[in-house]
């Protein structure tokens, strides 16, 4: 489980500490003082203070995902949510009685995207540090020997690289599916709100009308409903499938072993 918050945290302090903001604050604190302006020095402290927390606050809050590709994907995200809701303040003008819990639904579905979209990028991130380009190096098949017992440790070998790329695999599928799932919800709330702009504004026979606008609700609910869904089973585990017990030894390796403590 990847702590959101203590990433913030992280991530505000070293803005709080940046030399150029702590700089920039003394030298407003010295030319407030130079200036003879009749304040007391607590309270121009206090000001100063609060200028430093502000800003790294504010330059936190913009740094926190690592990757440019998922902080856009929630950027998308946020402005579909806002478009939703101004598209909700005119249709709620209709006086629709089946719209009113849908934006409670997409409220805490964006929420959810949110915290799926931070794991991911926190994902990737360590994925790059611990694995670089390390991954386009795993290639199997090593050499041909005449020797029996290097082409067994050879195989040995390119057991582990397929079990390395399963593993990767695992964590790659958790991201990609958190990005889709970003792609979905970012759709289906743009369908949303052409539906609810056209129910407004195009004049047809009102049953009819009003008929297939609730059909086209319901078929929308159901897919955020699956969002949801999709999103509360996904589980971004860097090592997908690791207990808590070590794997079995393979009997080559044991061999190997055997072979070394009798020299």
């Amino acid at each position: 489980m990847y702590d959101i918050k203590r990433r913030d945290k992280k991530v505000f302090m070293r803005e709080l500490f940046r030399f150029g903001r702590v700089f920039m604050a003394l030298v407003a604190v010295m030319v407030v003082a130079m200036t003879g302006l009749a304040m007391p020095w607590p309270i121009i402290g206090g000001a100063a203070i609060a200028w430093i927390v502000y800003g790294a606050y504010a330059a936190s809050v913009r740094k926190r995902f690592v990757n440019r590709k998922f902080q856009l994907l929630w950027d998308a995200c946020k402005d579909r949510l806002e478009r939703f809701h101004d598209a909700m303040a005119e249709s709620s003008k209709s006086g629709v009685p089946e719209l009113q819990d849908l934006p409670k639904s997409v409220d805490r579905i964006g929420e959810t995207l949110y915290v799926a979209l931070r794991r991911a990028d926190i994902v990737m991130d360590e994925v790059a540090t611990s694995e670089g380009w390390l991954m386009a190096t795993k290639s199997g098949g090593g050499p041909i020997s005449p020797d029996q017992k290097a082409q067994e440790l050879y195989r040995l070998a390119d057991k582990n690289i397929a079990e390395y790329r399963q593993n990767y695999q695992g964590v790659i599928a958790g991201v990609q599916r958190t990005e889709a799932q970003a792609a979905v919800f970012t759709t289906t709330l743009d369908t949303l709100r052409m539906r609810m702009l056209g129910h407004r504004l195009i004049s047809a026979g009102p049953e009819v009308e009003h008929t297939e606008f609730m059909q086209a609700m319901t078929e929308a609910k159901m897919q955020l409903d699956a969002i949801d869904k999709a999103l509360d089973e996904l589980e971004l585990t860097p090592f997908p499938g690791l207990g808590s017990s070590p794997p079995p030894i393979p009997e080559a390796a044991k061999e190997q072993m055997r072979e070394k403590d009798q020299d």
